[in-house]
């Protein structure tokens, strides 16, 4: 992985007010190359729930991009906790071991986390909720995009047995929004208090 790969960010029409906060945030990140994604919107899909549309558009994206020997998606309410939280996924990338599936770079609830021996910047977790940030690997695709259509694909992830690695401290979280899906503002700042969050003071990566 380098800091130049091409990234996608997934959003719907209507989240115009979305996509330019996140490019503000990638500008400072550096991150020059990304397409934008326009992913279900459940009100231009009636009878379609909106976790399913969520669902869809990842899904979506793994299919337009299969030939890619990975893909790093953003949800567009991302949020990054450090100027240097880009640099330091990437960084932290070829420590993943041989066998992973899918690299988080923002998750909620992480369990069953457990430590790579000799290395503090990656943990393993293969249960947890949130994709605003992740890279998944060609060899899982196929087992992802049979996630069934009303499931939760974060939560699925889990049991089509997804060798996960969260990158630690997180680098990023989720704004607090609009939720065009829920038709609610959504504040999840009592659910980022438990986490390990990235700051500018970087750990250094063995």
């Amino acid at each position: 992985m380098q800091k130049n790969d091409k990234v996608f960010v997934l959003t719907i029409p209507r989240a115009k007010e979305r996509i330019e906060k996140l490019e503000e945030e990638f500008k400072t990140q550096g991150i020059k190359n990304f397409e934008i994604v326009y992913g279900f919107d459940y009100h231009e899909n009636k009878g379609m729930k909106p976790h399913v549309a969520v669902s869809n558009g990842h899904k979506q994206i793994v299919r337009d991009n299969y030939e890619l020997p990975y893909i790093t998606v953003f949800e567009d309410d991302v949020k990054f906790t450090s100027k240097k939280s880009w640099e330091y996924y990437v960084q932290n990338f070829k420590y993943l071991p041989e066998w992973w599936d899918v690299y988080l770079g923002g998750v909620y609830r992480p369990r069953h986390l457990s430590k790579i021996e000799g290395l503090e910047t990656i943990m393993n977790c293969n249960n947890y909720c949130g994709l605003h940030f992740y890279t998944i690997r060609k060899q899982f695709y196929d087992k992802f995009l049979t996630t069934p259509d009303k499931a939760h694909i974060d939560k699925w992830i889990y049991r089509l047995g997804a060798a996960s690695f969260i990158c630690n401290p997180i680098p990023s979280i989720q704004r607090g929004v609009y939720s065009y899906h829920k038709n609610l503002a959504v504040d999840y700042s009592g659910m980022d208090k438990d986490l390990n969050l990235l700051t500018d003071d970087i750990p250094k990566v063995c």
